[in-house]
């Protein structure tokens, strides 16, 4: 059996596709053992109203403490199937992505398996702005295409022991950093896995939301500091991290050579990451200079004193 695992926060706008394109993905790869289970992180939205339309979906709806690695874990447990296909609400699956993850038998070929995405960037009106796919992956984990929604093998998954709850973003590359730990093989799949609808993390408004209200903090600081010493991580600081690994060389650089002028570098380095950035204006550049300095410093901050704990005593209720 396979199991379908949609997890979502006030997605309408994207949810009922995503349900056709899984009930389309079963059709075509003429999947007779399957399940759909829906787990809404306590939605304000028609969400919750969206998935009744469909009566073979199970609906699970958390309440109080909810994030994405809640969602996850909570779908595992409730699923019967031996293999766990992954999906955010905001997505549309491509059937023919299945058909290279199977078998004749529609076994699940692979330990876990992921894919390229098409990642359609709209503004907070619903105005689609762009869209970009994904490149293959060349080998590096910080090229490795690694989102929320894969497929994979139950006796992996809790072999894992499932997602840390106690991130609120980054859950994902903290999962598939486990399973490189674990050497277990992930297989990726040079097709498209599934076309993300989003808001851009560098909309300023989506930007700032971020930063204020903790995602930033939970999911950057604590997710580095609990891989610290793994190597894979390295690639990823290096990459997307490189302002903050200058502020900090900087900080020990000047206060011990007592050459204070040394942190002048740091802004520079910012704006040249600013420069290279696509599809921007000159306010993305006055929102996005104090924005990576807060980003960085809360990053370095939160790592040496931000310890919270794994959620436990999970309350949901079942809505069909």
């Amino acid at each position: 059996m396979i199991s379908f695992i949609v997890i979502g926060l006030n997605e309408e706008k994207y949810l009922l596709n995503c349900f056709r394109s899984i009930f389309e993905t079963i059709k075509v790869n003429n999947i007779l053992k399957y399940e759909i289970l829906y787990v809404d992180s306590n939605s304000s939205d028609k969400s919750i109203e969206i998935a009744k339309g469909f009566k073979e979906i199970k609906i699970f709806k958390l309440s109080h403490v909810c994030n994405a690695a809640i969602a996850r874990n909570l779908g595992a447990d409730l699923s019967n199937g031996e293999t766990l296909f992954f999906i955010d609400g905001d997505l549309e699956i491509n059937p023919s992505f299945l058909q290279k993850a199977l078998d004749s038998n529609c076994f699940f070929k692979y330990d876990v398996a992921i894919g390229k995405s098409i990642h359609y960037y709209y503004d907070y009106s619903g105005n689609l702005l762009n869209k970009k796919e994904e490149e293959p992956h060349h080998g590096n984990f910080a090229n490795l295409n690694i989102k929320g929604w894969f497929i994979i093998k139950r006796s992996i998954w809790y072999r894992i022991g499932g997602m840390k709850t106690k991130l609120r973003s980054s859950q994902d590359r903290d999962f598939f950093l486990e399973l490189m730990k674990k050497k277990i093989k992930i297989e990726f799949i040079n097709d498209i896995i599934a076309i993300h609808h989003t808001i851009s993390y560098l909309n300023n408004k989506r930007m700032w939301t971020r930063l204020f209200n903790g995602t930033e903090l939970y999911g950057r600081s604590v997710f580095y500091r609990c891989h610290i010493f793994n190597k894979n991580i390295w690639s990823i600081l290096f990459r997307y991290e490189y302002t903050m690994l200058s502020l900090i060389i900087l900080l020990i650089a000047g206060i011990l050579s007592q050459l204070y002028l040394l942190f002048l570098i740091y802004p520079l380095m910012v704006l040249t990451r600013i420069f290279f950035q696509q599809n921007k204006t000159l306010i993305d550049v006055f929102n996005r200079i104090p924005y990576y300095l807060l980003r960085d410093v809360l990053t370095i901050l939160g790592g040496l004193f931000f310890y919270p704990q794994e959620k436990k005593n999970i309350q949901y209720e079942i809505i069909q």
